[in-house]
């Protein structure tokens, strides 16, 4: 049995042991009344003698060791001689005699390896019980033989042969049978899979055990008892060398079973290098093992079989050697043809996980753990239960750990919804019965695991398991040998997750043009391999000596983004300005030249420019509250990747500066619609990430249409420009102002209700309606402007429907302005037409 198994006392296994015990112990005791009302004393000294020797005897029992029905762990048999004592005590003084020195017998033998009462009763019982069957089959066959069952020397020695053999047979079968269902009910495993891994074997000291008590018969007739005790010293030199034998049997033994140990941590070791590539941790192979160990009992399965389900826990992804790495990581969807090269890794393990001599069935499991319950998997597309047993149950088990654990390219499941993925894929991916069976039993192998001290994915089910058996066992030290062994493996991952993100950004250089999304992909990738609190990418603002806060990742991004910074100050200014790094300098310089506050007390940076030798573009900062400094690996990767990303942020700079017109309204410079859409989309995302409002202002002049009627469209876009500026010089940094259509234009203000934008739109139509255009004629000109509001989430949530809401608003405030007279305004600015138009004035 293995030691780190625990014992669960079900109510059913509690109900077969006190079962037994009352009806065992019943017998027993009602065997020993008799026996004392039956009081001789010639009986009693000979009754007393076999006590003795059964006592002496069940305290030092001869120790054989043999392998048992598994490869992988030994067994301690127990050869009793006291048996034979007592079947030589039956045939002497009957079966009274024999049942309560039977039950005796028992008892010390239990209480020699168990300190429990409770089991030491219940061998007690079994021993009653099973020599009470024991008795009747002897008396059975002895009746066959046509003889009288009567205690005594009378019978002949060959008439005991089948007695006793079918007597000690049926002995061994109630006492090993009563003990496998407790156990199989204890152990919640298979009573007949118990019964033939660890009580079949000693089935075999019964034979011997029968022959020596008609040895002792034959002695005791023929000779008498002084044979009988002049032969103790023989039977001491056999027990002697009996256990001298033993001993270096086991110590034979223990060395196979180290060097199957050794073999077997090797091609852990190997197999777990490999799985690092994908960022498997040593943890997620033990539990897979947890898991697939005790489903494998609840199907029943052999020792061999549970074998096969833990080693290919280990060694299922081995054929991923021959899969290439931008495959195995790539973070999108793959294609036919990469998917295609994927899937040869199932045949791939297989080929080469028979090459070794496996003692259990392995290579099935690695070959068809892809396979899938309606025939849709790979590789043999096999279908339902034709497909192992062993691998739709690491199928199912795999699955539900792995996709728990974060990859560089997904994110994990809660365990929530590893179980709904489970639970959707029975009956399409998975055999249902055994994600039935996995799901009801989960809480039982999880407790397994928090003892054990595995690390659980981070969920609040699993971390509050580990606590309660954190507290049950109290302060548990950590392994310093595990802990090294996981940071090896981390560090063979790093590696790994290095080289394909530094592949990634070389494809972003080649592909992605643009700029947010370059940016963003940047950040992403430099915090997957080097870690920081908050990381910003600044870029140089056009026609300034200034650095703008362009991009922005982790804590206090949002305080960070568009700040500026002049070239030359704090240390992105000196990065910027002189082309070179610098590590491990005070963050607080840079806070300070940002004018940024934030409450994150960071402790060093890492900043390096981002640009080619003929040119910087801007540069890439790195605080850390968590690091005393940086590494010099640290620093290596950072390098690393701002020299493959300058290209992709200067090829999306460049995109960006030619589509720049493309958003500009060419009369008035304003943004146009392209640049509204675009705008408003932005701002609906920030609003809703942040829970914010936001309002749409819809502007329309009031009689524009007669300006251009009556003065020429010349004149008509000198004014709308002019009125542009006017609206502009209302807004607030923080607003967006642009170009509708026509005389119509579009405002968007963030973080701003209806309510809180009446007091802007007064301002806006008090400037309009007071601005006068004067022509180079002298003629002057001025209109009106209607505006109307609508805000975001409460109007609605897309472009259309706000400016459906504010285009009705707006119409409702031209009809109530259209009875006022605008000549009436006081404090008009009178804006000259300019003289180089003159001649062109109307």
């Amino acid at each position: 049995m293995d030691k780190k198994d625990k014992p669960q006392a079900s109510f059913h296994s509690k109900i077969f042991q006190w079962t037994i015990i009352a009806i065992g112990g019943l017998l027993w005791l009602a065997c020993l009344e008799q026996l004392l009302i039956n009081f001789q004393t010639p009986t009693y000294i000979q009754f007393a003698f076999f006590l003795l020797g059964v006592v002496a005897i069940s305290l030092y029992p001869v120790q054989i060791t043999t392998p048992g029905m598994s490869l992988k762990r030994q067994q301690q048999l127990s050869i009793s001689l006291s048996d034979a004592l007592t079947f030589l005590l039956l045939i002497l003084q009957g079966p009274v005699a024999a049942i309560v020195i039977g039950g005796i017998d028992g008892l010390i033998a239990s209480r020699r390896t168990v300190k429990r009462w409770q089991s030491n009763f219940f061998t007690l019982a079994m021993y009653a019980l099973s020599f009470q069957a024991a008795t009747f089959s002897f008396d059975a066959m002895l009746r066959l033989e046509e003889r009288q069952p009567n205690p005594g020397f009378h019978y002949p020695v060959l008439s005991l042969v089948a007695p006793l053999l079918v007597a000690a047979t049926i002995h061994f079968v109630v006492n090993s049978t009563l003990l496998s269902i407790i156990l199989g009910l204890r152990y919640n495993r298979s009573i007949r899979q118990h019964w033939i891994d660890n009580q079949l074997w000693t089935g075999v000291t019964y034979f011997p055990l029968t022959m020596l008590t008609l040895f002792l018969y034959i002695c005791v007739k023929q000779v008498g008892w002084v044979m009988v005790l002049a032969a103790v010293p023989v039977f001491l030199i056999t027990y002697y060398s009996i256990s001298q034998y033993n001993k270096k049997v086991e110590e034979k033994m223990q060395k196979i079973e180290e060097m199957n140990e050794l073999h077997l941590s090797i091609v852990q070791a190997l197999a777990l290098s490999i799985d690092a590539k994908d960022s498997t941790t040593a943890d997620h192979v033990q539990r897979v093992k947890i898991y697939g160990r005790g489903m494998a009992r609840l199907f029943g399965l052999s020792e061999l079989e549970i074998q096969a389900i833990e080693a290919g826990a280990m060694l299922h992804d081995v054929g991923k050697l021959a899969v290439p790495d931008y495959i195995l990581n790539k973070p999108s969807k793959l294609t036919e043809a990469e998917f295609e090269k994927m899937k040869i890794h199932t045949l791939v393990g297989a080929e080469i996980l028979t090459q070794v001599k496996f003692p259990y069935p392995v290579v099935p499991v690695v070959r068809h753990h892809h396979e899938r319950w309606d025939g849709s998997g790979y590789p043999d597309g096999l279908k339902g239960e034709a497909i192992p047993l062993t691998a739709r149950i690491l199928s199912v088990i795999d699955c539900f750990d792995a996709v728990r654990e974060k990859r560089h390219y997904r994110k994990a499941m809660t365990r929530q919804q590893a179980i709904e993925m489970l639970q959707a894929g029975a009956g399409k991916n998975y055999d249902p019965t055994i994600v039935e069976i996995f799901l009801k039993h989960l809480p039982e192998f999880e407790a397994e695991i928090a003892a054990r001290q595995l690390e659980q994915p981070d969920d609040a089910e699993a971390a509050e398991l580990l606590a309660q058996v954190e507290r049950a066992s109290g302060n548990l030290t950590p392994v310093v040998a595990k802990q090294d062994y996981a940071r090896t493996l981390e560090k063979i991952s790093a590696a790994h997750r290095e080289l394909v993100i530094l592949y990634e950004i070389a494809q972003t250089v080649g592909s992605s043009l643009s700029l947010r999304d370059t940016l963003s992909i940047l950040l992403e990738r430099v915090e997957a391999i080097v870690p920081s609190t908050t990381s910003l990418v600044l870029l140089k603002v056009k026609e300034r000596e200034q650095l703008r806060v362009a991009s922005t990742r982790g804590v206090h991004g949002e305080e960070f983004y568009s700040h500026t910074i002049k070239s030359g100050s704090g240390i992105v200014g000196w990065v910027y300005a002189n082309n070179k790094p610098m590590y491990n300098s005070d963050p607080r310089l840079d806070l300070d030249a940002l004018k940024v506050q934030v409450s994150q007390h960071y402790k060093t940076s890492v900043v390096v420019p981002l640009g080619k030798d003929d040119g910087v573009v801007g540069a890439l900062a790195l605080y850390s509250s968590e690091l005393g400094q940086y590494s010099l690996e640290h620093i290596r990767l950072v390098e690393s990747i701002a020299r493959l990303a300058s290209d992709a942020v200067l090829n999306a700079l460049n995109h960006e500066e030619m589509e720049a017109t493309a958003f500009t309204d060419k009369l008035t410079g304003l943004p146009n619609l392209r640049a509204i859409l675009e705008v408003f989309e932005n701002e609906a995302c920030r609003a809703q990430r942040h829970d914010e409002q936001f309002s749409l202002l819809m502007m329309d002049l009031d009689k524009f249409k007669q300006i251009n009627d009556t003065l020429g469209h010349q004149v008509g876009d000198q004014f709308l420009k002019e009125v542009s500026r006017i609206i502009s010089a209302q807004m607030r940094s923080c607003d967006f102002f642009g170009r509708y259509a026509g005389d119509e234009f579009i405002a968007i203000l963030p973080r701003t209700t209806k309510e809180e934008a009446l007091a802007m739109i007064d301002r806006i139509k008090s400037a309009v309606e007071n601005f006068v255009l004067m022509t180079s004629s002298g003629s002057t000109t001025r209109a009106g402007i209607s505006i109307g509001a609508a805000e975001f989430l409460i109007d609605g949530n897309t472009i259309e429907a706000l400016m459906n809401v504010a285009d009705q608003a707006m119409y409702s405030d031209k009809a109530k302005s259209k009875n006022s007279d605008t000549g009436k305004k006081q404090n008009d600015q009178v804006i000259p037409f300019p003289q180089a138009r003159r001649t062109n004035a109307v």
